[in-house]
């Protein structure tokens, strides 16, 4: 009997060294930390999904496979970047590949060699579908050695509401709110980026795009919703940024499109188009020099929209590279037309006991608040023509107030003592 017991446990332990060794055979993981053992599977990770090419046949190619399919649509980080992995020879170097579709047919999603010139650790973020399985795959391009990855997620937030400001610092939200679209198809588009200055300059995020000849890369916003015949102010603060292959010289039209698509973007409404950036100021200051320009949009019919930041590249860049165009921060606020709140009478006024009071002939359905940085501070649904909102757990100061009215808005600002 024992014989028989040790037998059937051989084989179970030896069933589970190679579950992993095949995409067919990829062990489905959960949120936290899952051990790798050495990398000796026998199918290679393919396509190669990150930096530097295919392992070396002389390195014995290989690959270890897991898989992940999320109940609800989420960001997942998975990173090898961990205390028991830094510093631990023949550990501290990997590389992951994110795959969707079919073993034999997969399509690359995401990947990672190097998290930065001196970290050879991987860290990788990707938007992630539900129902949808996602397959990690490492592989031995550097080391077959065992090592720890850690997969966590986190729900994005692409609600707007007006005055709306985005300085992309939540990368779980431009990853989750955010389409790219790589139109050119040459590898590299939009993408979120830290640029850590130095000294004492603090580090801010940016989206960017290499120019590499004939580009056209587009960034869409998440959804935003515009009612007809109201006029959006659109503003948006960008630089050019010189690189190693050359000096900054981008063409960026900002539009206004129905959707996230391509075709959507070429028909939408341009709000404005600036060609031959160049890099203002020191690069320690390329966010202080920024360039500010702003347009309108007045819809003709209520809906979803999208603000797109097409990049393309110049005639004279054909054949060659030059620098990046940064985005730092743009901005979308409403005018309601004058009709529209005149005709319902509005009226507004903070008394002395900090209570917001507003009266129309028409019920109010919601308000929201923002500080003067952009932050919803309150946000309550209404159902009266006359509404009392207290303020007194707000810090004194100045905010805007956003009220809604049979689908129509109007912003206005308040004091708060």
């Amino acid at each position: 009997m024992k014989k028989i017991t040790l037998f059937i446990f051989t084989l179970f332990v030896m069933h589970g060294l190679q579950a992993q060794d095949t995409c067919a055979s990829a062990v489905a993981v959960s949120t936290g930390i899952t051990t790798v053992g050495n990398i000796d599977g026998t199918e290679v990770p393919q396509p190669v999904c990150a930096l530097n090419g295919d392992v070396p046949a002389g390195n014995n190619p290989a690959g270890e496979w897991y898989s992940y399919t999320p109940s609800q649509d989420e960001v997942v980080t998975i990173t090898t970047n961990l205390p028991q992995n830094d510093g631990v020879i023949n550990s501290d170097d990997t590389r992951v590949h994110i795959y969707t579709g079919s073993c034999g047919a997969l399509v690359c999603e995401a990947g990672n060699d190097d998290i930065s010139g001196t970290n050879y650790l991987s860290s990788v973020q990707f938007f992630a579908e539900s129902g949808v399985t996602y397959y990690i795959a490492w592989d031995n391009r550097w080391n077959g050695s065992g090592f720890d990855f850690d997969l966590s997620v986190d729900i994005p937030n692409c609600s707007v509401s007006f005055p709306y400001t985005e300085n992309f610092d939540s990368g779980v939200d431009f990853t989750g709110c955010y389409t790219v679209i790589d139109q050119d198809g040459n590898g590299t588009a939009w993408i979120q980026q830290e640029l850590e200055l130095q000294p004492l300059v603090p580090s801010f995020f940016a989206t960017n795009g290499t120019n590499d000849g004939q580009k056209e890369d587009y960034l869409f916003s998440p959804a935003i919703s515009m009612t007809a015949g109201n006029t959006y102010d659109i503003s948006v603060s960008y630089n050019g940024a010189d690189s190693q292959n050359g000096p900054a010289n981008e063409d960026l039209e900002v539009l206004v499109a129905s959707g996230p698509t391509v075709v959507d973007a070429n028909a939408g409404t341009s709000i404005f188009t600036d060609t031959g950036i160049v890099q203002t100021g020191d690069f320690e200051d390329v966010e202080a020099q920024a360039t500010t320009n702003s347009g309108q949009f007045t819809p003709s019919t209520s809906g979803d929209y999208h603000i797109v930041f097409k990049s393309t590249g110049s005639p004279a860049q054909i054949g060659g590279t030059t620098g990046f165009l940064l985005v730092f921060e743009y901005s979308v606020d409403e005018t309601l037309s004058v009709d529209s709140f005149d005709s319902a009478n509005f009226e507004y006024f903070v008394d002395s006991r900090n209570i917001l009071n507003l009266s129309a002939n028409q019920s109010f359905e919601q308000i929201n608040m923002h500080n003067l940085l952009g932050q919803q501070v309150l946000s309550q649904k209404l159902n009266a023509q006359n509404e009392s909102i207290d303020l007194n757990s707000l810090t004194s100061g100045v905010y805007l107030a956003q009220v809604q009215i049979n689908g129509a808005s109007k912003t206005f600002k308040i004091v708060k003592k």
